[in-house]
């Protein structure tokens, strides 16, 4: 494998701005060759100007040179999500030293053009992994106090129902002394200028299940920045040994100088996970260190062969087309079929939207995965069990076997003659839920759990904080809509008979269709109006609620139009669904999708892109033609090609299906593209401990020993002269 193709597919895609940019430099060293081409110049490369200067290029920890030239700093990083908005720090400019050196070589103009880009790259890798190791001392700093708190909170209530007996914990090198005071206050000396640990309660109800997600997300956060670290230091040795096989240029003097970087000299990275490896092990395996690190590493699910899981894909669809086959041909091979044959199609139509869907979304995990969207992280899963795109595409095909063989039984007479026809939806339906509601450790259990709970959220919308995954699912059950309507059949079929079922249930006259149906905008419309009530910005919360106000009022004036037949109640229905499909496309295009955005580099489009230009521009149009899909509907004839008008409703059905297909392309890609701009690489998982840090002054501390004498607790200091004492 080419390098520069091992970078794109082991690098980390929101920082991928910050690596070395290897393809450039590839093209310099190609423009550097033909421009020696054209010369003839018959040149050696002479560097011995460089060789005494390359101890003094090596920057030191001051910001100078180790000649003394100061190092001109000025360089700024984009804003990164972190616990201030922006951050800002210097952009490393060349070293004068440096081009001073450069340019008294014999080198061609454009060798010097690919050592000052090449020094530029570094710099700027650089100053990116300082931030993120920065940033990863302090979260360990945090991590750390929080599992001392959770600790002395179990000892707290252990030492609550033995009447407050006095308790000290130290941390694991006797540096800090914690001393219980209260049962919810914690006084935490660092030598004079000590801080305060409080007012600290749980967030959540299992906050020991909370820290240990953090851990999870730290750790692999350390992995990436290891990671990044290896790559960039890979990348610059491959460049310069492709540099020197093409121009003859040794660069050995710039290795030696780059050498002297913090990039390639911190080992803290390093020490943060052995740190982190001991506090997880003590705290969360008992001191078992291997069932620690089962924990904590992540494996390489790419790389694992999902051949087997392919080829049972593959066997099931094969197995699932005879059925397909043999069905449509006795359904229209003698014309159309009865009424109850043709309900009960309606019924098995309305289960095969979610099955088709899931073929859909298989290939969605397809194009992720092949353009780098780092779906993973914007659904928060968890890095080290998720459903890879070959174990979708198998739980889709079991669904089509099922689909398929139960369709084909139900309108076979011969054939398990005893069950009567209205009963095989339902048996349908139960296997699905059987599957997927199963508790034994097989087929997936983790990603049905996953699912599970994200439907739980949905029904229950409003109850809780609203994530990505859930609005994300909702939209696709709005698109779904055909699927809630023959639930109505499939329920009012299971009760009644066949032949008077349009009586008893009155579907051409009942308003239960319309409720069903409007089921998915409603809880989107819960979602905004609890995402303002979180973040209390009506835009773009209450003008995302205003689109579904309008999907609520198309969906039950198409109910009055179809039960009254008044054409003022159809003008009503056609006039709000103009508006409703104009105000979703503006909202998809311009806010799902984050296209048109005004001065971007990409024209029409936005700043950052993933997909080729045409994916965009096809998602746009396409988009605007399926959004008036509803069209198709208003034909009294419908449009001479069908016979009946239900057919014509299910071929509306799939096209909208497409078209949220095409909609979760470009919509995922769009949060991607946010963590990118974000450099968010790993999940942000909040600390389940409420602490507030103040500085712990003498008057402060003399306080709460007071206050600890009053509550009848024992406070006992340290001695200075046996800072490792116990106190028992």
């Amino acid at each position: 494998m080419k390098f520069a193709k091992y970078l794109a597919e082991n690098s980390v895609p929101e920082w991928r701005s910050r690596y070395v940019n290897y393809r450039i430099l590839k093209k310099l060293i190609k423009q550097a060759v033909k421009a020696r081409q054209r010369s003839q110049p018959n040149l050696h490369s002479s560097l011995e100007s460089l060789e005494g200067s390359s101890e003094a290029l090596t920057s030191t920890p001051d910001g100078a040179n180790a000649t003394g030239i100061a190092v001109a700093t000025n360089v700024t990083v984009p804003a990164t999500h972190t616990r201030s908005s922006t951050v800002e720090t210097n952009h490393v400019q060349d070293d004068v030293a440096f081009l001073l050196s450069l340019e008294e070589t014999q080198l061609s103009t454009e060798e010097i053009t690919f050592f000052k880009k090449l020094d530029h790259e570094l710099h700027k890798a650089d100053a990116f992994y300082k931030l993120k190791e920065k940033d990863a001392v302090n979260r360990l700093k945090d991590l750390h106090r929080q599992c001392d708190i959770m600790v002395q909170r179990e000892a707290s209530g252990q030492e609550h129902q033995q009447h407050h007996k006095r308790t000290f914990l130290g941390d694991n090198e006797g540096r800090h002394e914690r001393f219980l005071i209260e049962e919810t206050e914690i006084i935490v000396p660092d030598d004079f200028d000590a801080n305060e640990a409080e007012h600290f309660a749980p967030t959540v109800k299992n906050p020991k299940h909370r820290l240990q997600k953090a851990f999870l997300e730290y750790y692999r956060l350390l992995e990436l920045l290891k990671n990044f670290r290896i790559i960039n230091q890979t990348s610059l040795t491959k460049i310069l040994k492709k540099n020197e096989k093409n121009t003859g240029t040794n660069g050995d003097w710039y290795l030696t100088r780059a050498k002297g970087l913090h990039l390639f000299m911190s080992t803290e990275i390093e020490d943060l996970m052995s740190q982190t490896e001991s506090l997880f092990t003590n705290v969360f395996a008992a001191g078992n260190r291997q069932h620690a690190m089962r924990s904590l590493r992540i494996p390489d699910l790419k790389s694992q062969d999902n051949g087997v899981v392919s080829w049972r894909t593959g066997f099931l669809i094969g197995l699932s087309f005879p059925a397909i086959v043999l069905t449509l041909r006795k359904v229209f091979g003698d014309g159309f079929p009865n009424p109850n044959v043709a309900l009960i199609l309606l019924v098995f139509g309305g289960l095969s939207i979610p099955i088709i869907f899931l073929f859909f979304y298989s290939l969605l995990l397809v194009i992720w995965a092949k353009y780098h969207v780092n779906w993973v992280l914007v659904f928060e899963l968890d890095p080290r069990d998720y459903l890879p795109p070959e174990g979708f595409s198998e739980f889709a095909s079991v669904l089509l076997f099922l689909f398929s063989y139960t369709l084909y039984l139900a309108l076979d007479d011969n054939f398990l003659s005893f069950i009567s026809l209205k009963w095989y939806p339902t048996i349908l339906l139960s296997t699905i839920v059987g599957i997927v509601l199963n508790p034994l450790n097989i087929f997936y259990r983790s990603s049905r759990s996953w699912f599970i709970r994200s439907a739980g959220r949905i029904i229950f919308s409003g109850f809780f904080q609203v994530q990505f995954r859930d609005f994300f699912i909702t939209d696709l059950l709005s698109s779904m809509t055909y699927m809630f309507v023959s639930f109505q059949i499939l329920v009012c079929s299971a009760i009644n008979d066949l032949e008077d079922l349009d009586a008893h249930c009155g579907f051409s006259t009942s308003w239960v269709v319309p409720v069903i149906t409007s089921i998915p905008a409603f809880w989107r419309l819960v979602q905004c109006f609890r995402r303002y009530y979180d973040n209390r910005l009506a835009h773009p919360h209450l003008s995302n609620a205003l689109k579904y106000c309008l999907s609520l009022c198309v969906i039950f004036l198409s109910a009055a139009a179809r039960i009254t037949n008044s054409p003022v109640a159809r003008g009503f229905w056609i006039t709000f669904a103009i508006l409703a499909s104009m105000y979703s496309y503006f909202w998809d295009v311009w806010f799902d999708w984050g296209l048109f955005q005004p001065k971007a580099k990409h024209k029409y489009l936005r700043k950052v892109i993933v997909y080729p230009k045409w994916v965009y521009l096809s998602a746009i149009g396409t988009n605007f033609v399926l959004r008036l899909s509803w069209v198709f509907l208003l034909s009294p004839n419908n449009w001479g090609l069908f016979k009946d008008a239900r057919l014509l409703v299910y071929l509306q059905a799939l096209l909208e299906l497409f078209r949220r297909f095409v909609w979760c392309i470009i919509r995922m890609e769009n949060e991607h593209t946010n963590n990118i701009g974000k450099f968010r690489a790993v999940t942000e998982v909040p600390l389940p401990f409420r602490v507030k840090i103040i500085p712990l002054t003498e008057e402060v501390f003399a306080k709460k020993l007071r206050r600890g004498s009053r509550a009848g607790s024992a406070v006992v200091l340290p001695d200075d002269s046996d800072p490792d004492a116990k106190l028992e």
